[in-house]
């Protein structure tokens, strides 16, 4: 059996999609844990509008 793992929040215009095709949500222990140096974006804000794939943690 092979795992997959995808994130995406719920807002983005791809959650639906790969719902309807088969993708399911399951809970997770892991969280993200960001630090804002930009005072302008405060961390709701972030938590909000700021996301990553897995391809983009090396650039991170």
């Amino acid at each position: 059996m092979t795992t997959s793992i995808s994130l995406r929040p719920r807002w983005s215009p791809w959650f639906a999609r790969f719902q309807e095709q088969g993708w399911r949500v399951h809970p997770t222990n892991y969280f993200m844990v960001a630090r804002n140096f930009i005072p302008r974006y405060d961390m709701l804000w972030l938590r909000d509008h700021w996301w990553y794939q897995l391809a983009d943690t090396d650039l991170v």
